[in-house]
């Protein structure tokens, strides 16, 4: 009995682990009735998410249907908006006629039936009915309409009493666990604790400890992290990443918030719970950027330690610290900052890759204890948490070679399985096995999915040339890593020394196989090639520092030592002309932005074949050695100078931007709201020539500024030239007041707009003004934003050359906007502002609206991304993508704000105007149990929002 309880132990803990996901739930049940209780019926916002509720009760009195005009007596958006009916509930009556539609169906229509009478439309369970006094009148199938708001255009004191809505909201992921699942999680979580414990003990090895000298590597790469998280760049998904976690404590659990229906990011919500929890404390981005930067300390050290195992095991392994660090930060630097997996993920094959090592080369069965319990917990990170489980599941098989029969064999393996079945009660503490199986659907329907065999889109997007994905810095290592696996594995055809057996191969294996299991990930971003870090470092390091010394053990001729040099050129100098793009404000600013560096010089493989050369003499010091370390001289050279470029062009930019991730509020603190503008005193009298006073464009474009005068060219059907200098205009300014002009029709080619600016403390300097349109609408030009008080001055000078019809200009007197940080306007106090995911993450002090409870609050205002990521930013309002607020322009516009910051445009600041009022309805929650296999009605159809099956092949 004593050799089987460790079985047992181990059994229990799975099966506990695997009864999770059946044991009922509570589930919430959102009741949101209007009007409210003793409140008049006046038409309300109420934006439902997922837009389709569970079920929909309306009850309408036939006193209310006998108008004597078309009048929508309720809808379930604006009644105006034809394409909501497509969608929607409406219930509309004439001259005693009543019409009731759903989905842009025709459900009833006939007489209303005397005036005492009661009309109920229900809507449940794939079934839309229509009832008069308990008759039912008609039904049709389809599903429940969606509902963006309550509204009629009955009078509120005809409809109050009248009219009443009764809607259960699809809350069905907001499910808490019973009594008896808090038990079984918390037995379950101990159980898989218990089968670490024991594995650690039964197999414990006593060894005399000894811990080494810290080195200089291993005090430069922390204090370069530290430094990096102060300037380094965004990644793609910080900002969705923080706004789920923000919004974790509303729901109970990790939702998508922007997209996909706010459902679970189910099996993979460890990391965002976390984080619920990290930005709790503050939204600092400095402060959510800390755990990326510790778990890049910790791997390098733990990198260390790897390798100096292995190099015990394998002497002939030459890898110095100096080139460890060099290519561990070649890696981390563009790819591992921010709240995305990636660092944890590699921490977390940092620390499977240690236990592993010393399990396996020590002979410590003990060791894979920690790694089973990291690697269950990697897998429910991201997809990519796989990766942790590459060097144990390499290390075992040689460790139960090592242990003395059959029954520890076996005992061994099912305490790993036991302890890495911690992943259970992590994946299913907040979710049912219907939550899984439903959000799983609604993943692969709404979102980018792509099998294994589409593997090849990473690198498509690595080498495509635009976008952050494929920037310069990212391919420079990956690209690096597949040189290496490449003439590792041609030389291990040829040589067979220590150098390339046994422990020395650990490298190459781990990443090759990482590149493997990278293939596995249903989203082909390259930003995953982050979690490779380790792996890629560890081989980087050991295969250039080793190149030489295996190239002259190999005896390698002249031509597979230029073969290696070839080929390291040839990927070099793919990876050197890539873009030097970064996400989203990352780059702004920066020189070289979204082209090649240094004018795609450092791709020139004439260059690189020199650096090689050159680098090879220095270190071979022998002409005839040489040929043999350029390869590995120009990589190394490479990885350096890709650290030093990276920190430079980051520290350069920092030090240039009026802005930083450094800041409280980021970006917030430097965007300033323009108030409204006052004009600037005339010290002279404007020169004219050929531009007309206070008309000289045309009539149907928007109105010009009221601020002072205006001039345009438009005359003689457009043909006309003509001269402009509006003279001298001086306003006292503060600091932050901002001097502006507006101008309409053609700014450039054949015209010119320039103002002259003396600001206080400044130098006097020409503005050149050109939006490179040719628009009739009004724009206005910041010319400058006041550091000092004093007086200002200001003239105008404008010309219109073109002769062609289109080529008028027209241009006001420059006038003076004081000014305030937009973070005063977005703070937590002034309600919820709904932000662009790719910028949210530079927005930290905007509070998010709140989903939850099956409803989206109504956001206040809206930050809108520039146009470089409009069109990604675009799915929060796209019904075809699940996206949050897709109903919130059908009850609500947009109210631009002016703002500025200089550079380039930063986005857009709007108030949301609402056509109705926002708290007309009452909300209660209830909570029904349900088997943990329910699922609810499907979401993952095309009836539910449009969207077609992405797995249909296009005929």
């Amino acid at each position: 009995m004593a050799r089987r309880w460790p079985l047992l132990l181990a059994l229990l803990a799975v099966l506990t682990g695997l009864a999770l996901p059946l044991l009922p739930v509570r589930v919430a049940d959102p009741v949101v009735s209007w009007p409210k209780p003793g409140a008049p019926a006046e038409s309300t916002v109420a934006l439902f998410l997922p837009y389709r509720p569970l079920r929909v009760e309306l009850t309408v009195s036939c006193a209310v249907l006998n108008q004597p005009k078309q009048t929508t007596v309720f809808a379930t958006s604006r009644p105006q908006d034809a394409d909501a009916r497509l969608t929607g509930l409406y219930v509309s009556t004439v001259d005693g006629w009543v019409q009731v539609s759903a989905n842009g169906r025709e459900v009833f229509g006939g007489p209303v039936g005397g005036s005492g009478c009661q009309y109920r439309v229900s809507a449940a369970d794939g079934r839309i009915a229509v009832r008069r006094d308990g008759l039912e009148l008609a039904a049709v199938a389809g599903p429940v309409p969606q509902v963006a708001a309550f509204a009629t255009e009955l009078p509120p004191a005809l409809a109050t009493g009248r009219i009443e809505v009764i809607a259960h909201a699809d809350a069905r992921f907001q499910a808490s666990p019973t009594l008896v699942k808090y038990l079984l999680l918390g037995l379950s979580a101990l159980l898989a604790l218990g089968c670490a414990a024991l594995l650690a003990l039964r197999f414990r090895q006593r060894r005399p400890r000894s811990w080494p000298k810290p080195r200089l590597p291993d005090l430069v790469v922390p204090a370069v992290l530290a430094g990096w998280a102060m300037v380094g760049p965004m990644t793609t998904d910080d900002g969705f990443y923080v706004w789920m976690a923000r919004n974790t404590a509303n729901l109970g659990y990790v939702g998508n918030y922007y997209h996909w229906f706010n459902v679970p990011e189910a099996p993979f919500g460890t990391l965002q719970r976390f984080f619920a929890e990290w930005s709790a404390i503050s939204t600092h981005p400095l402060w959510l950027r800390a755990p990326s930067v510790l778990a890049g300390v910790l791997s390098f050290w733990l990198l260390r330690g790897i390798l100096r195992r292995i190099r015990v095991a394998a002497p002939a392994v030459h890898a110095p610290g100096w080139l460890l660090a060099a290519a561990f930060l070649c890696w981390w630097l563009p790819l591992d900052l921010g709240v995305r997996p990636e660092p944890q993920i590699a921490l977390a094959t940092a620390l499977t890759g240690y236990a592993a090592v010393r399990a396996r080369l020590d002979q410590a069965p003990a060791w894979l204890a920690g790694a089973a319990l990291v690697g269950g917990v990697a897998v429910t990170i991201t997809p990519s948490g796989l990766l942790a489980l590459v060097p144990p599941l390499l290390a075992l098989p040689s460790v139960l070679r090592g242990l003395p029969g059959t029954a520890e064999r076996v005992t061994l393996c099912a305490l790993l399985v036991g302890a890495g079945s911690i992943a259970l009660p992590l994946v299913f503490a907040d979710l049912s096995l219907g939550g899984l199986l439903e959000a799983t659907a609604v993943h692969g329907w709404y979102g980018a999915h792509s099998p294994w065999y589409l593997e090849i889109q990473r690198y498509q997007a690595l080498l495509g040339g635009l976008g952050e994905q494929g920037g310069v810095l990212r391919r420079v290592p990956v690209l690096l890593g597949i040189a290496a696996l490449v003439l590792i594995a041609v030389l291990r055809t040829r040589y067979r020394g220590s150098a390339l057996a046994g422990a020395a191969t650990w490298p190459y294996v781990w990443l090759a196989l990482g590149f493997g299991v990278l293939a596995l990930s249903p989203s082909k971003w390259t930003q995953h090639f982050g979690a490779l870090a380790v792996f890629g470092a560890l081989a980087l390091a050991c295969a250039f520092g080793s190149l030489p010394r295996l190239l002259a053990e190999a005896r390698a001729g002249w031509l597979l030592r230029l073969g290696s040099l070839a080929l390291v050129v040839l990927l070099l100098g793919v990876a050197w002309h890539g873009p030097n793009w970064w996400w989203s404000y990352s780059d702004r600013g920066m020189p070289f932005r979204h082209v090649e560096l240094f004018g795609g010089v450092l791709g020139s493989p004439v260059l690189l074949l020199a650096v090689g050369l050159l680098a090879g003499l220095l270190m071979a010091r022998r002409w005839r050695a040489a040929l043999g370390w350029a390869a590995a001289g120009l990589a190394q050279v490479s990885m350096v100078f890709a650290v030093l470029l990276a920190i430079g062009l980051f520290t350069f930019t920092a030090v240039r931007e009026p802005w930083s991730l450094r800041s409280a509020c980021g970006i917030g603190d430097a965007i300033r709201v323009r108030t409204d503008r006052e004009p600037m005193r005339a010290e002279e009298k404007p020169a004219v020539q050929g531009f007309l006073p206070g008309s000289g464009f045309p009539g149907e474009s928007s109105p010009p500024p009221r601020t002072g005068p205006v001039w345009g060219s438009f005359a003689d059907l457009d043909r006309g030239t003509g001269r402009l200098s509006t003279g001298w205009h001086t306003a006292e300014v503060a600091p932050g007041d901002v001097l502006v002009v507006s101008a309409a029709g053609l700014t450039g080619r054949g015209n010119e707009l320039r103002a002259e600016v003396e600001l206080p403390g400044s130098a006097p300097v020409s503005v050149r003004l050109d939006d490179e349109l040719d628009r009739p609408e009004w724009r206005d030009f910041v010319l400058g934003t006041a550091n000092s008080p004093g007086t200002a001055r200001v003239r105008v000078l404008a010309v219109d050359g073109s002769v062609g019809r289109g080529g008028w200009l027209a241009v006001s007197a420059p006038g003076r906007e004081h000014t305030h940080p937009l973070a005063a306007d977005t703070g937590a106090d002034d309600g919820p502002t709904l932000v662009d995911w790719p910028i949210s993450f530079a927005l930290p002090c905007a509070r998010p609206p709140v989903l939850a409870n099956g409803l989206a609050e109504p956001p206040a205002r809206v930050l809108l991304a520039e146009q470089d990521y409009a069109d990604m930013a675009a799915i929060t309002r796209d019904p075809r993508w699940g996206g949050a607020y897709a109903n919130l322009l059908s009850v609500a516009g947009y109210r631009g704000v002016s703002t500025h910051l200089p550079g380039r445009p930063w986005g857009r600041f709007a108030d949301l105007a609402y056509d109705y009022r926002l708290d007309g309805h009452a909300v209660r929650v209830e909570h029904r149990m349900r088997p943990g296999w329910w699922r609810g009605p499907g979401i993952a159809n095309e009836d539910y929002s449009g969207r077609t099956d992405p797995n249909r092949a296009p005929r």
